[in-house]
């Protein structure tokens, strides 16, 4: 299953790299139309007074995504305020279950919901959405559209933000070009027919459909990311000179943190080495640094689980947490446990014993308590 999901979180995060290209490539385009001198004009780049706005939420049908889907309905619960406050009219439409049932609880009406987004949204799908919003920005049915989603940056990072789709942002204009150094590059690489301004006619609408595709692409690969788990936070420690790297006491140095440091800036993990890789410079060299479970064997050979209850926990325990190795003497928040992720193999214990066992037992005792 972790092979499946994590090929399916590739794919969805080749979708979304491919549309972020795709989105600049027009981007580029429109900025060397500009360059040319044409005139710049088109409905949707009409900036009005907002009188009347849309606000477009994505969200995921599916829970056990640790804070995915509650940082988006904290970031659409904001917006939403801020319009309230400023008393503007808001049109809301909302995707995915989680989402439609978090507002409602708060009492937002919705205009529109959309249940059918799983982890491949299609763009003929989400086209009808957003021609839907042309028209009405067109017709001045509305004076602005944002969208509540998360963005995909890499695999490490995933971003809740509120981005302005509508009105569009003008391209670059000839003067800004000539000041970059630009000036030129569109009559060298394009010869626009019938003209730029019927070019412009169409590459304005395709681009903020592309935009809008591709918020539904960030939106299905974060929230693969956060569904595969949360991400570890792991401290690499330099051991003084002459110390032997396994004079540090992990649990001491994690007590020593924690009277100085916020809990969730404790490492879930340590690793401790004699000396940390580097680069010419004298930096650390992250892509160098030792995986944090490759002495995860060597620990626990001595702590193996010894009987039928211990070896079922320990499987639980190392599918749901994502690592090759757990002793009987291991801790499951010591091993990068969350909240969500204890629930979570509390449901499959009980599934496959009939025992549902208490959180504080996980919270506080070792595999072997756990199991026993």
């Amino acid at each position: 299953m972790e092979l499946i999901a994590t090929a399916r979180f590739k794919k969805a995060m080749d979708r979304s790299i491919a549309a972020r290209d795709y989105t600049n490539r027009l981007t580029k385009i429109l900025e060397n139309i500009a360059g040319v001198g044409a005139d710049v004009v088109h409905p949707l780049l009409d900036v009005r007074p907002a009188q009347r706005t849309a606000v477009l939420v994505l969200t995921g049908n599916r829970g056990l995504c640790g804070g995915y889907n509650s940082n988006i309905v904290r970031q659409a619960v904001a917006i939403l305020g801020q319009w309230k406050s400023e008393r503007v009219d808001t049109d809301v439409a909302v995707s995915g279950k989680r989402g439609i049932s978090a507002l409602k609880f708060r009492g937002y009406e919705m205009a529109e919901r959309y249940t059918t987004f799983e982890d491949k949204p299609e763009f003929d799908a989400v086209a009808p959405i957003g021609r839907a919003y042309l028209e009405a920005y067109a017709a001045k049915k509305i004076d602005r559209l944002d969208v509540v989603y998360t963005k995909f940056h890499s695999i490490a990072r995933q971003e809740a933000i509120t981005e302005t789709l509508l009105p569009l942002k003008p391209p670059e204009s000839s003067d800004a070009a000539a000041v970059s150094g630009r000036a030129g590059l569109a009559s060298n690489e394009y010869d626009f027919y019938p003209s730029a301004e019927s070019i412009l006619e169409e590459i304005l609408p395709a681009s903020f459909l592309s935009r809008l595709f591709k918020c539904f692409l960030d939106a299905a690969v974060s929230e693969h990311r956060s569904a595969q788990g949360q991400v570890l936070l792991v401290a690499h420690v330099e051991a003084r000179p002459g110390a032997a790297s396994d004079a540090v006491n992990i649990g001491v140095m994690r007590q020593h943190l924690l009277s100085r440091v916020p809990r969730s800036q404790i490492p879930v993990r340590a690793v401790i080495a004699t000396s940390l890789p580097r680069l010419a410079d004298g930096t650390v060299d992250r892509q160098a640094l030792p995986s944090p479970f490759a002495a995860d064997a060597a620990r626990a050979a001595s702590a193996a689980p010894r009987d039928a209850a211990e070896l079922l926990m320990a499987e639980v325990w190392r599918d749901v947490l994502g690592i090759s190795v757990v002793g009987r003497d291991d801790n499951f928040f010591g091993l990068g446990g969350t909240s969500l992720l204890c629930f979570r193999a509390i449901e499959r214990v009980r599934e496959r014993t009939g025992v549902r066992l208490s959180p504080r037992t996980l919270l506080v005792g070792s595999l072997a308590q756990a199991a026993g």
